[in-house]
């Protein structure tokens, strides 16, 4: 689904102009950044190296945001934009909502080369960035001289001087580490005026939440931090001022937070909400472990727009009927963790596809189901009628899998992104897929091959306007031969990314057809295959490879190579060599 973008590039396609404009004032101002008490003068030129004239105000707030984090740490786009919008930084504008806005200003800073792009998905959007290390060092040594923020990084203190004299609050701060070596100053600090907090890493000590009424982003979501300290865990239930929240343990009282947007509870060991959350009318995004029970009530979140991950049979057959009436919801992640046993499922699958249907008719644009088992989910697309007018994103992982491409797919006529786990995969279904007009990216998984040797042959016309496709296997069977994709000319004009599983016995699959190819990753089959099979194949697919002009990454790997077949010929010549070794050897000994 993603595509990474290797160091290399990143480094060579960041703007060497604005870098070696930023370096040279670093260098002739003879400062370095890990000292926070720089001269007024070294400051306005850290000020005008890293922020140009033409920059707006709010993308500089914006930038200077992204000290909070540590070096070479990987910040995702959407976890960032919902900090922006819980500190207030993201301005409204007329028709948009606040998130459109904020990856607007995401992308803006990616476009100035003032963050690196890391990844990005199939239509070539920005998912996750970082900071370039002077950049960083630039943007911490003026966000802690103004008290924009404030770093302990283990026994070290950046912070502004002015704030270290106590005569100012901290507004954010930034814990790395083991902080125990602050714990004094951590205590006796007053943090009234304290609007974020965030910790990396096993930080040991966390400043008192008692008084810190103004704290809107609370981010503890290091697994280390989790603890059994139950004054804390309910403290937080008591931050009214809070809007985005990532921790590993929940309070009971969480119903307080009225102003809650954001809740991650992922990395947590929660296994049952608390019945309170149903009062939190303005969150709009839920995060969950994948088998956590909900309350009664949770048609009562009326802003909710995200939820990950809902466990089906893990809640009573009525919540999940209540999800029906989220209307608001645009993207749902389903656990259908179906073990076999329970004697309730065809009423689950009622009340999930009514639900769906509910939510059909409204906004859902983004539909995962994953499940821990394997289990056959056909009656998702074949009960879901009419089709969803607005519905995206479908993604089937894991263990839940379709028989066959499910007839009715073709009616999902909105689709842009596929992903499904099938039994059998057939020539026909693939026509299912043809004229799905929008499908930018298809990621088709087979679990079964009936067939030693199958060509799924891809024709012109149709998929125009795919861009990624991914054919694998969800299990290597332990045999020769299975099916492997055939394309002809003028098939999928517009894809630029193909992830392939192939036989070891498979011909050229006519990759030269592909005019707009530019990566390409294979992964190989050696069950049962001689080692020139292997090899045999790997030639045909580097050879075909170099015939497309705009390739530019190939990468082609084997899978279970140790379960090749030895070749006669090969046994033979080893045999031979093996015979003339012994004959030298003892020659060298009778002429000792």
């Amino acid at each position: 689904m993603f595509i990474l973008i290797r160091s290399n590039s990143i480094v060579k396609s960041f703007n060497e102009k604005y870098i070696n404009h930023v370096i040279s004032i670093y260098e002739h101002t003879d400062m370095k950044c890990n000292d926070p008490h720089l001269p007024t003068e070294g400051v306005s030129l850290l000020y005008l190296s890293v922020f140009p004239e033409d920059l707006p105000h709010h993308l500089k707030i914006c930038l200077l945001y992204l000290s909070v984090f540590p070096e070479d740490h990987i910040i995702y786009r959407d976890q960032l934009i919902w900090r922006w919008i819980a500190e207030g930084f993201i301005v409204g504008r007329s028709g948009k909502e606040l998130e459109e806005v904020g990856e607007s200003y995401f992308n803006e800073l990616i476009n100035r080369n003032m963050i690196q792009l890391v990844r990005m998905d199939y239509s070539g959007r920005a998912v996750h960035c970082c900071v370039h290390d002077i950049i960083l060092d630039l943007l911490v040594s003026l966000s802690t001289e103004e008290n924009f923020v404030t770093i302990l990084n283990g026994e070290k203190l950046i912070s502004s001087s002015n704030t270290i004299s106590r005569k100012y609050s901290i507004r954010r701060l930034s814990l790395r580490g083991n902080c125990e070596y602050h714990k004094n100053w951590l205590g006796r600090k007053k943090n009234y005026q304290l609007r974020s907090l965030t910790v990396f890493g096993d930080c040991k000590i966390l400043p008192l939440f008692r008084g810190l009424s103004l704290l809107r982003v609370l981010d503890i979501n290091d697994l280390s931090q989790k603890c059994d300290n139950v004054e804390l865990t309910e403290a937080i239930g008591r931050l009214r001022c809070l809007r985005f929240l990532r921790v590993t343990k929940v309070p009971r009282e969480i119903g307080n937070l009225k102003l809650l947007q954001t809740l991650d509870l992922n990395s947590s060991d929660v296994e049952e909400l608390p019945a309170t959350i149903v009062q939190l009318h303005q969150l709009v995004r839920l995060f969950v472990p994948h088998y956590v029970k909900f309350p009664n009530g949770i048609s009562n979140l009326t802003s909710l727009q995200e939820l990950g991950c809902f466990s089906c049979l893990g809640n009573s057959v009525g919540i999940v009927l209540e999800l029906g009436n989220l209307i608001k919801l645009e993207k749902l992640h389903i656990n259908w963790d179906d073990d076999g046993t329970n004697c309730r499922l065809e009423q689950y699958k009622e009340a999930l596809v009514s639900s769906l249907h509910k939510l059909g008719n409204q906004n859902i644009q983004t539909l995962e189901i994953w499940s821990p088992e394997a289990c056959n989910v056909d009656f998702l697309i074949d009960l879901w009628v009419p089709s969803p007018p607005h519905l995206q994103h479908f993604e089937s992982n894991c263990y839940s899998c379709f028989y066959k491409i499910p007839r009715r797919i073709s009616s999902f006529s909105t689709l842009m992104f596929l992903c499904i786990n099938v039994q059998h995969v057939e020539q026909d279904d693939l026509q299912l897929l043809k004229d799905l007009a929008v499908l930018e990216c298809l990621e088709l998984r087979r679990r079964k091959s009936n067939q030693e040797l199958e060509a799924l042959t891809i024709s012109c016309g149709g998929f125009q306007c795919l861009k990624k496709f991914c054919f694998s296997f969800l299990l290597f069977e332990k045999k020769r031969g299975g099916p492997f994709i055939l394309f002809e000319e003028g098939a999928m004009p517009k894809l630029q990314q193909l992830e392939i599983d192939l036989p070891a016995i498979a011909p050229d699959i006519g990759i030269k057809h592909l005019a707009f190819l530019k990566h390409l990753q294979i992964r190989i089959n050696c069950w049962a295959a001689s080692a020139w099979e292997v090899e045999a194949t790997e030639t045909t697919m580097r050879s075909a490879a170099r015939l497309n002009r705009k390739l530019r990454t190939l990468e082609i790997t084997r899978h279970g190579e140790a379960a090749m077949t030895v070749d006669a010929e090969q046994v033979e010549e080893t045999d031979v060599a093996e015979e003339e070794h012994a004959r030298d050897q003892q020659a060298s000994t009778s002429t000792r």
